[in-house]
């Protein structure tokens, strides 16, 4: 039983200290000038679950929801541990003991189809962007991003290793 638990704990951990490091890979972005996430819009959209709301034409110009920030925030960590349980799921529990960062960017990489298959899409960007102006640069951000998270899995799964979590 505690060999699931501390499979749990760590898979929560792995997954929070990861979105951490990715936020700060978003501060970089907002500090160089590029846009970056808006976790207004995720925090509305989610936000518009409870009246059973999934897709809108256009989230930025849905109505505003109290709390849609903070909303947003939470959203944007419980995906970061959901990706995480991914991880684990897939290479294992062995892999929080001996990470690697091959099945950390992979996991980055192929995570990207969530935001360009679902999210987008639900919230009127259409599947791969294609209502956007420029949907082939948003989607390879979007890549990149995700690529990025899974070097941040990488990078936090050596800290909890470390650390013997």
């Amino acid at each position: 039983m505690s060999g699931t638990i501390d499979v749990l704990i760590s898979g929560v951990l792995l997954g929070i200290a990861a979105t951490v490091i990715f936020d700060v890979w978003i501060l970089l972005q907002k500090s160089l000038g590029l846009p970056a996430l808006n976790f207004n819009f995720l925090g509305r959209w989610v936000a518009n679950f409870k009246s059973l709301k999934f897709t809108h034409t256009a989230i930025k110009e849905a109505p505003k929801v109290k709390f849609e920030l903070y909303v947003g925030i939470v959203a944007h960590y419980l995906i970061g541990i959901f990706i995480a349980f991914l991880l684990i799921m897939i290479n294992g529990e062995s892999w929080l003991k001996s990470p690697d960062v091959i099945s950390a960017i992979l996991i980055g990489i192929a995570t990207v189809v969530f935001p360009l298959l679902i999210m987008q899409p639900a919230m009127g960007a259409g599947f791969s962007f294609l209502n956007t102006a420029h949907p082939i640069k948003n989607s390879l951000k979007s890549a990149l991003n995700h690529t990025v998270f899974g070097g941040c899995l990488y990078l936090s799964g050596l800290l909890l290793a470390k650390l013997n979590f």
